[in-house]
């Protein structure tokens, strides 16, 4: 034998032993930063959310333990805890801060948690409830790699045995990592479950139990829209300036309320005092103008008509919030808490308009951001089972170099891709008499006031239908032609 042979093989030992080495010194060190892959902060928002539901309904504990169990914590008095507020619930029983402390008691593990002090500060770190999902796979997202780095340190540990064969030592690995689930796994329901649960549906409208569609209260869009919005839905109203948005909207909550179901108006354009000037104006069909600018010249019969309307409309259960509020609700998730703090969960939520709704993540391009935000407003409705109105401004665009405009379309509006995937409708309102499209309507006054509605998505109904009104802007009021003669 050579010596150059001699030399190989000692190359390849040295070589065996750097790998031998190496692979001892990463395990090491996966091993000493399992422990930093853990999110605490997050730990503790999923637990004081369960807690924080008001309601009792469980809503947050069915949306988070789809997604986690005790096994996902990291800190063990976590885990500890989510294995009581199961047992509590799993016995039908309300879960609270009080009878969690007794159930902790009753197993001699208060103490262990901190005390009952230790759950108090639970829900006094959250203030709202809008992101226990997100909260949770961000727990989830931490146990999944903290299994992922046990299997690392149990591989590196096993390639520093000689006698272990590569081939069986990948086929194990591949084995452990295909178990680890990533943010849980949802089991998906059967034909039969998905048929009963559509006859339930059937039967509770029958019944009268299901209270159907929300009416837009306005009857060219509940033509469109065959009857109303979807409970829990999510649509869009877009339009560009000056149009008559927010009157459209306050026509719509004042239908809402006036049929007693409760609404929510989040004004972060307008003043909440414009709100219920709007809708007072619209329902005593008294002028805006003399109620906001010129009360001198409101005659004895529109003070009557004025006071009649006042009394009617401080009966409703109609909540309006605006940007002079501490804390205004400009993220989905302050919009939930405004909601949670009503008497009851409201069946519309009105937002005025979305480009005043902050993103939570941080964004190279603006469109991005809305994206998020349309995302968030939709789960929310999914969520809550309130259905969301959001208004939103198409911009003045005009076509080419000849004064005219062209119809605005869903590609001008600002999150437009969003709300065509994730929206239940958008409807679009156009006025020729402001952006005339032809030569003829520029400043034709016979066109004054008409709107042409254009609903290029509608869930459960034909998309790309139309609608026509006419906008009575003294008295901020939209009508069917048929209510004037055409």
């Amino acid at each position: 034998m050579g010596d150059g042979d001699a030399e190989g093989r000692g190359a390849v030992m040295a070589d065996g032993r750097d790998i031998e080495v190496r692979a001892t010194s990463l395990a090491h060190a996966l091993d000493d930063r399992l422990s930093a892959l853990s999110d605490v902060d997050a730990e503790r928002a999923v637990l004081g959310a369960v807690l924080l539901d008001e309601h009792h309904e469980r809503s947050v504990w069915q949306r988070v333990s789809a997604i986690v169990g005790a096994r996902h914590f990291h800190d063990p008095r976590h885990a500890l805890l989510w294995e009581v507020f199961a047992a509590i619930i799993a016995r039908g029983e309300a879960l609270d801060i009080l009878s969690a402390v007794a159930e902790l008691r009753a197993r001699n593990r208060l103490n262990t948690v901190g005390g009952a002090q230790a759950l108090g500060d639970l829900t006094d770190s959250i203030a709202t409830t809008a992101h226990c999902e997100s909260h949770a796979r961000i727990v989830a997202t931490a146990a999944a790699r903290r299994e992922l780095g046990t299997i690392a340190v149990r591989f590196a540990k096993a390639l520093t045995d000689g006698g272990a064969d590569p081939l069986a030592l990948r086929d194990r690995a591949v084995e452990a990592l295909r178990a680890v689930q990533i943010n849980g796994s949802a089991k998906p329901s059967d034909a039969h479950a998905l048929v009963s649960e559509m006859w339930e549906g059937i039967e509770a409208g029958i019944a009268g139990r299901n209270p159907g569609a929300l009416p837009f209260g306005v009857d060219v869009l509940d033509r469109m829209s065959g009857g109303g919005m979807k409970r829990g839905g999510c649509y869009f109203i877009a339009a560009r300036p000056g149009i008559g948005k927010t009157a459209l909207a306050c026509q719509i909550a004042g239908a809402t309320s006036e049929a007693g179901a409760r609404a929510l108006y989040v004004a972060l354009e307008p003043k909440r005092v414009e709100i219920v000037q709007a809708i007072t104006a619209n329902r005593a069909g008294v002028g805006l103008a003399k109620i906001t600018r010129a009360p001198q010249t409101l005659t004895q019969d529109d003070l009557a008509d004025l006071n009649s309307v006042s009394h009617m409309i401080a009966a409703w259960p109609l909540h309006v919030i605006d940007e002079t509020e501490r804390d205004c609700p400009d993220t989905a998730g302050k919009i939930e808490a405004a909601m949670r703090s009503l008497p009851s969960p409201p069946s519309l939520v009105i937002v005025d308009h979305l480009l005043k709704l902050r993103a939570v993540g941080r964004y190279e391009k603006p469109h991005q951001g809305t994206a998020e935000v349309v995302a968030s407003l939709v789960s929310l409705g999914k969520r809550t089972g309130a259905t969301l109105l959001i208004l939103c401004h198409i911009g003045r665009a005009m076509s080419g170099t000849s004064g005219l405009y062209r119809r605005p379309r869903v590609e001008d509006i600002a999150g437009g891709d969003a709300m065509n995937r994730d929206a239940d409708g958008i409807v679009i309102l156009h006025r020729e008499d402001k952006y005339p499209t032809t030569k003829e309507n520029v400043e034709n006054p016979l066109i004054a006031g008409h709107i042409d509605l254009l609903a290029p998505k509608l869930r459960g109904v034909e998309d790309n239908t139309y609608g026509r009104m006419r906008f009575r802007g003294d008295v901020q009021r939209f009508e069917a032609f048929e209510e004037r003669g055409t």
